[in-house]
């Protein structure tokens, strides 16, 4: 049966994210912060009868995954369609050192062009093909009515219009804060908003700096 309600899920904390470096496809795992952040939602998700949970087979998604599929008794399964944007040659750049090196290409990436990839790297629109892939493959060959999909805020910004593409307030940049989820809900094969990138489970902020971060 296909899945009708999703829970989408950023990674928690790295420490790529409060030193604002360039993450894209770099195999950075969770800091502290972070494990504890992935720690708070699985215990938030306890209750919500997911039945599978899926991941970016990156390690800082993979280990935010894990604690989210113990509470059910489950193993997460490895999709690497839910990866983050290849960002090529900005990968491991902190701001400054990108805006001096590659001034030109980063004024090309902030137009925002969906056809445009930065050196070694690829477009927006390859990453939105790919991990709206996956979304439409573990949706529709779930065996159960909900799961989880662990993945990264880029990924979790462009995906969210092209599912719900009625929505107006999903045409924005969508702040989308470490481990906060967007759960969708399917009614009359249409997905709709039901909350969106909220962090409950943080207690109002007192676990880590949930505020955006780099890619």
């Amino acid at each position: 049966m296909p899945a009708n309600r999703v829970w989408l899920i950023r990674h928690g904390e790295t420490d790529w994210n409060t030193q604002h470096r360039w993450q894209g496809h770099a195999p950075t795992s969770l800091n502290a912060t972070g494990h504890e952040q992935a720690r708070a939602l699985g215990a938030y998700l306890r209750d919500k009868s997911i039945g599978m949970v899926y991941s970016s087979d990156l390690p800082r998604a993979f280990q935010t995954a894990q604690p989210i599929a113990a509470g059910h008794n489950l193993a997460p399964i490895s999709d690497m369609r839910f990866r983050e944007l290849n960002v090529g040659v900005f990968q491991a750049l902190f701001p400054d050192e990108l805006a001096a090196l590659y001034p030109d290409e980063l004024a090309a990436w902030r137009s925002g062009d969906m056809n445009y990839a930065p050196p070694g790297g690829e477009t927006r629109n390859h990453m939105l093909d790919r991990a709206m892939a996956g979304f439409t493959d573990v949706t529709e060959g779930a065996s159960t009515d909900n799961i989880a999909i662990v993945t990264h805020g880029g990924t979790i910004r462009l995906m969210l219009p092209a599912i719900c593409p009625e929505d107006p307030k999903l045409q924005e940049k969508i702040p989308v804060p470490n481990t906060s989820y967007t759960l969708l809900e399917r009614g009359s094969e249409r997905w709709r908003v039901v909350e969106l990138t909220v962090t409950p489970h943080l207690q109002g902020g007192a676990i880590g700096n949930t505020a955006e971060s780099s890619l």
